[in-house]
């Protein structure tokens, strides 16, 4: 490569690095996309610096369109999966409660054997499981 083309792929990455956030997958995919689109463009035949800046123009677009689907998919995979971990997952049905104890922190289970269940740091109403049974209540 001549110093011309250097100089244009190097500002090619340059302006894409400045123009775009690399927090996230749109941010990465125009950043690599574009400084990939440059290099390519600067090794084919003919066509000057022109090729360079169409090949960062459309390796970043390219490049931001996947790294956008990588985000929606990564967005909808955690809220997800945060939704099956969190204490206050939204029910569609209504779950008993345990019996509160003499013993603070501990509740009885409303399922037989009717175990003691510690749930101290749990916050109230909810929803805990009952290992003996692997069913779910809410916490009074």
């Amino acid at each position: 490569m001549n110093k011309l083309t250097s100089l244009a792929v190097t500002l090619a990455v340059s302006s894409s690095t400045l123009l775009t956030s690399c927090e996230t997958g749109t941010g990465t995919g125009a950043l690599l996309g574009a400084g990939l689109g440059s290099v390519i463009g600067a090794n084919t035949n003919g066509g000057g610096n022109n090729r360079i800046v169409t090949g960062a123009a459309i390796g970043a677009l390219a490049g931001a369109l996947a790294g956008t689907v990588y985000d929606e998919d990564k967005r909808s995979r955690s809220q997800r999966y945060a939704s099956e971990d969190s204490y206050d997952r939204p029910s569609r049905r209504s779950y008993p409660y345990g019996e509160p104890t003499r013993y603070g922190g501990y509740v009885r289970s409303p399922y037989r054997p009717y175990n003691i269940i510690d749930v101290r740091g749990i916050p109230s109403g909810a929803l805990v499981i009952d290992p003996s049974v692997d069913r779910p209540f809410r916490n009074p």
